[in-house]
């Protein structure tokens, strides 16, 4: 399948540019001015457009029912909506499971949340909940088997890591190649009732 975008203006990350691009079996072969379509080749005219690479988003929350709060959009609406602005590829912050569950269980209901619901790509972010010997060995799995590169942990929240478990979950991503990302509120100072009225937020 071959697919012939002409009469646009090009942009990449240097610059824009008056010229045609040709796309076989999903990948860029070509990106020159006046290609001349084939018999096999879709053309279409992007003519007054600009055709660019499509967008990320890493920070996405899709299906995210934390009880006070739920997203308005799930997989099906949020990646259409996505889609519409541009957006190709999101990454999605997963929510809190039951307690005590291990890493694949919010996995495996993301993965059903999105299956036959998404119409883009995506991947998700890991979310730990709680810090033992079996997560930490589980690490490994989710980003060797699973492909999941980052994990979110919480400073706050009812799900917070104390200290002690936040230095060895860093120290296990290390060691694993994962990314580390942080909800990193003092949860001590934002639940404090005189901090509060005082007017602090």
């Amino acid at each position: 399948m071959k697919q012939l975008i002409k009469n646009g203006i090009l942009v990449d990350s240097d610059g824009q540019y008056a010229q045609d691009l040709l796309i076989e079996n999903g990948v860029i072969c070509q990106r020159d001015t006046a290609i001349e379509a084939d018999s096999q080749c879709e053309v279409i005219d992007a003519s007054g457009c600009y055709v660019m690479p499509g967008g990320i988003d890493v920070h996405t929350h899709f299906n995210i029912d934390v009880g006070i709060a739920r997203s308005c959009d799930d997989f099906f609406s949020g990646t259409r909506a996505a889609a519409c602005g541009g957006t190709t590829t999101i990454i999605d912050h997963m929510g809190f499971g039951p307690a005590s569950c291990n890493l694949h269980h919010q996995l495996n209901v993301y993965h059903q949340y999105a299956a036959g619901n998404a119409a883009i790509d995506y991947g998700f972010h890991g979310v730990i909940q709680h810090i033992d010997d079996g997560i930490l060995k589980e690490m490994a799995s989710m980003v060797h088997d699973e492909g999941i590169s980052s994990f979110k942990l919480y400073l706050t929240y009812f799900y917070k890591i104390n200290d002690t478990d936040v230095l060895r979950a860093l120290g296990q991503l290390r060691q694993v190649g994962a990314l580390t990302t942080v909800h990193p509120e003092n949860d001590a100072a934002i639940c404090s009732a005189p901090c509060c009225a005082g007017g602090y937020r």
